[in-house]
């Protein structure tokens, strides 16, 4: 017994210019994507007031968790300070975060902490407590379509464990 083997081609003709899209045509089409995305991302990740507030809270955390890691690695206290006139709160030698002039603060901590010259003292010891602070930035809301509203982010530092933790503000 044989057998056969059948084959079946079929021929395509594509008739030019009528079918498919040429590469010019793919490269517009591909820019005015990209336009469109790009429009959308500067929107979508447009920062804010709220922002800005949290951010900052959250540079100042990181300091913050660094000094109390490095107390309890070397056993010996360190101290991350609060100079209020200049809205700057510092770490070592080369840590510093600024606040920005249109954020505000109100810092509660104990009275011992803070110095003739208004700078306030964070300390943290070696078993990882600390003096305890609470920092509140605040922002009014420049948005012209909503009314002004303040927007405020908590930092409290809690003096038995010494963690740094980032709490909404009413």
């Amino acid at each position: 017994m044989k057998r056969q083997s059948v084959s079946h081609q079929q021929e395509t003709h594509v008739p030019d210019g009528e079918d498919g899209f040429t590469m010019i045509e793919l490269l517009v089409v591909l820019t005015i994507v990209m336009m469109v995305f790009a429009g959308l991302s500067s929107t979508m990740f447009r920062r804010d007031n709220t922002r800005g507030v949290a951010e900052i809270a959250r540079d100042v955390q990181t300091i913050v968790y660094r000094a109390r890691a490095n107390a309890i690695g070397t056993g010996i206290p360190q101290r991350v300070w609060l100079d209020l006139e200049a809205k700057q709160f510092s770490y070592g030698s080369n840590e510093l975060v600024s606040v920005p002039e249109n954020i505000g603060l109100k810092v509660t901590t104990g009275r011992e902490l803070i110095s003739a010259a208004g700078n306030i003292e964070l300390v943290f010891l070696a078993d990882g407590s600390s003096s305890g602070m609470d920092v509140v930035f605040s922002n009014a809301s420049l948005d012209e379509n909503q009314p002004a509203q303040r927007l405020k982010t908590k930092l409290r530092v809690n003096w038995l464990t010494g963690l740094p933790s980032i709490v909404p503000e009413e």
